[in-house]
């Protein structure tokens, strides 16, 4: 079950613009492992900058369903999002971004960074804890009844 996602777009052209217009800008948005990983790809760059983006929506989102106000002073840098080759995106969480994940239990975030055609696009999620210690995949054994929605 979802406990909290975020989306977000982001024009390449117009970041790239920014990025040459402001000195620093890269700096601050990115940190060095993720600016090494894009070689300044600004496509790459604008993938990571949208899934920074959601995680940020998808956190804002939680703290006001908790009822509580979002916290202060993080920076984009306490958000990055590494990859290896074969393997999904990873978040890292430090700074004030670290502290903020724990209200709402928030220890494992699925990413989904993406690009084309000028755009790039971040897709965040953060699963509800379970209180169970067991875990249910799908496709169940034959004799486990299957949910509704995998039934077509």
């Amino acid at each position: 079950m979802i406990r909290a996602v975020g989306t977000d777009l982001v024009d390449v052209t117009r970041l790239e613009g920014y990025m040459d217009r402001v000195p620093g800008l890269r700096e601050r948005l990115f940190t060095p492992v993720e600016l090494a990983a894009c070689q300044k790809r600004a496509a790459s760059l604008g993938a990571r900058l949208a899934a920074k983006e959601a995680v940020l929506k998808a956190l804002g989102s939680a703290y006001a369903e908790l009822g509580l106000d979002a916290p202060e002073g993080w920076a984009y840098k306490d958000i990055e999002v590494t990859s290896t080759p074969g393997t999904p995106p990873r978040l890292r969480l430090t700074g004030a971004a670290a502290m903020a994940r724990a209200p709402g239990g928030h220890r494992h975030w699925h990413l989904s960074p993406a690009h084309d055609g000028g755009m790039a696009q971040g897709l965040s999620s953060s699963p509800r804890p379970t209180t169970s210690t067991t875990t249910t995949t799908w496709p169940c054994p034959p004799s486990a009844p299957r949910p509704a929605s995998a039934r077509r």
